[in-house]
């Protein structure tokens, strides 16, 4: 395996996933280096693909479980292993299930939810046209 500043240790589980033991996931959920997560410093992908994990676990670095493919890939991946994070478990979410659940179905106008909840027109426009927040 290449260097990547700190050495890259792991131990492996009864599914052989090389669970990640040297460095901390991010917010994400990924080992990570200075350079970037290592499993896409193990398998780069090129521009406009993804490196996704066939086995379904963000901390394995096995280079066998591995593989690039398309971001819509990358989602059915995650849908079929139950590890797609939306909602409050995304490492974006800003806001609470409550909070958005208001702003979807609640009386009041755009300007009325951003200043209520301080977020942006367009979160709450996404919000309201369901392109984010779906699952409410």
């Amino acid at each position: 395996m290449p260097n990547y500043g700190k050495p890259i240790s792991w131990k492996i589980d009864e599914n052989g996933c090389w669970i990640c033991t040297s460095h901390k996931p991010s917010s994400a959920g990924y080992p990570q280096t200075n350079k970037g997560p290592i499993h896409r410093l193990i398998k780069p992908p090129p521009k406009g693909m993804v490196t996704r994990h066939l086995c379904g676990n963000r901390l394995c670095i096995n280079p066998n479980h591995l593989e690039i493919g398309t971001y819509k890939q990358n989602t059915a991946d995650m849908i079929e292993h139950g590890t797609k994070r939306f909602g409050e478990l995304h490492h974006n979410c800003k806001i609470t299930e409550e909070i958005a659940r208001d702003i979807k179905y609640g009386p009041g106008t755009y300007k009325e939810k951003m200043e209520k909840y301080n977020v942006s027109r367009h979160i709450v426009k996404s919000i309201r046209r369901g392109n984010s927040w779906k699952h409410i």
